[in-house]
This record gives C-alpha cells, structure tokens and sequence, in this order.
C-alpha cells in the first residue's frame, strides 16, 4: 500500500512541476492556429474568440496554480488617471 501512494506522489509532483514549466497547450477550438475560417466565404478569417488569436489555453491545473496568467495587453486604450 505504501508504494501505491509514492506511486501517486511522485505522478502528482511530476504534473505540477510540468505545469510550471509548461502552463500552456494548443488551442482546442482553433488547433493552434488562432483564427478561424468563416463558414461562408472560406476564404476570410477571424481571430479565434477562445484564445484571443495567440493559440495558446492555459491548462486546467495551471488555473489552479495560477501559472500562466496574460501579461500581454488587450488592445483597448485605459482612460487617463488623475494624480491626486
């Protein structure tokens, strides 16, 4: 029963430390790509709304973690703050 539960950790430690080194994986909606074809000209594309056009998802444990986290800006312009 005891090498049942090292079995386990060492399969544990193994994905977290992979999760740190790896937080992101393929888009599955995309494929990686990060755009779509439309459906009716198949010609044009879109970016993928799932992964914002890069491609990439996080993986679900580096949610957990909370590796991973977008550090690129998101295009839209932030209003102007007044210095008190």
């Amino acid at each position: 029963m005891d090498t049942v539960w090292m079995l386990a950790l060492i399969v544990i430690v193994g994905y977290v430390l992979s999760v740190f080194v790896h937080p992101y994986v393929k888009c599955g909606r995309c494929k990686g790509l990060g755009r779509h074809h439309g459906a009716l000209f198949s010609y044009s594309q879109r970016p993928c709304h799932h992964c914002a056009g890069t491609g990439r998802t996080r993986r679900f444990g580096a949610y957990l973690l909370g590796r991973g986290k977008r550090t690129r800006p998101t295009g839209r312009v932030q209003p102007p703050t007044r210095a008190s």
